[in-house]
C-alpha cells in the first residue's frame, strides 16, 4: 500500500479516478491545441482577460493596464492573434485588440472539465 504520509502531508488522503467518456481524439484540433497552448501563459491570460473585461484597446493602455512590459504585450498580443483568441484592427497609426469569444473552445473547456 505504502508508506503514510508524515509532517506536511500527514493526513493527506490522494484519490485517483479516470474521468468517464473523456477520450483523447485521435487527431487533436489544431486551432483549439493552439488556443490551449496560448492560455498556457500567464501573461496572456492577463491580456486576455482585460480585453475581455475592458473591450477593445490599443497596445500602450494594455502596457498602461497590465503593467507589462511593451516587448512582452507586443509578443503576447502576436500570439494570442495567432490563436484566434484576439482580433486586431488598425485605426491610422494604432491597433487596436479585442478579445474574440470562441464557441468552441468555451465548449470544448466544458466538456473536457464538465462545467
Amino acid at each position: 500500500m505504502g508508506q503514510e504520509p508524515s509532517g506536511r502531508w500527514a493526513g493527506l488522503v490522494v484519490v485517483c479516478f479516470e474521468p468517464a467518456g473523456l477520450e483523447a481524439p485521435q487527431q487533436p484540433d489544431p486551432a483549439l491545441e493552439a488556443a490551449f497552448a496560448a492560455l498556457a501563459g500567464r501573461g496572456r491570460l492577463v491580456l486576455l482577460a482585460t480585453l475581455a473585461g475592458r473591450g477593445e484597446m490599443y497596445a500602450q493602455e494594455l502596457v498602461a493596464a497590465t503593467g507589462l512590459p511593451q516587448a512582452t504585450v507586443a509578443t503576447h498580443l502576436s500570439e494570442l492573434l495567432a490563436a484566434g483568441l484576439v482580433a486586431a484592427e488598425r485605426r491610422g497609426h494604432r491597433r487596436y485588440y479585442a478579445a474574440v469569444p470562441d464557441r468552441r473552445l468555451a465548449a470544448e473547456v466544458l466538456r473536457l472539465f464538465g462545467g
